[in-house]
């Protein structure tokens, strides 16, 4: 026989699933700046030393991985709470 679970206890176990998903996609994120943006400059440095425009991706892409990091890590849980609120308005009718 199941266990039945309190509708508090789902609630929260979702917001932090859904929080935990945003910060993984955040890694997730960074990693991949700090690879392809190191491999660019390595590039750049490498084959045009004369002419270096890596920093105009690094700066541009981290303007976007901040923006990532506030709207979606950062204000996960808000997002989470906002998103449980809809759910329920529509169930009830």
């Amino acid at each position: 026989m199941s266990k039945g679970v309190d509708l508090d206890a789902y609630k929260q176990a979702q917001r932090e699933a859904f929080v935990e998903k945003q910060r993984h996609e955040f890694r997730n994120h960074a990693i991949l700046y700090a690879i392809v943006n190191a491999g660019l400059a390595g590039w750049n440095v490498l084959m045009m030393p004369g002419d270096l425009w890596f920093y105009y991706v690094l700066i541009f892409w981290g303007i976007g991985l901040a923006t990532h990091f506030f709207l979606g890590v950062h204000g996960a849980e808000e997002e989470a709470v906002k998103e449980q609120a809809l759910i329920e308005a529509r169930v009830k009718g």
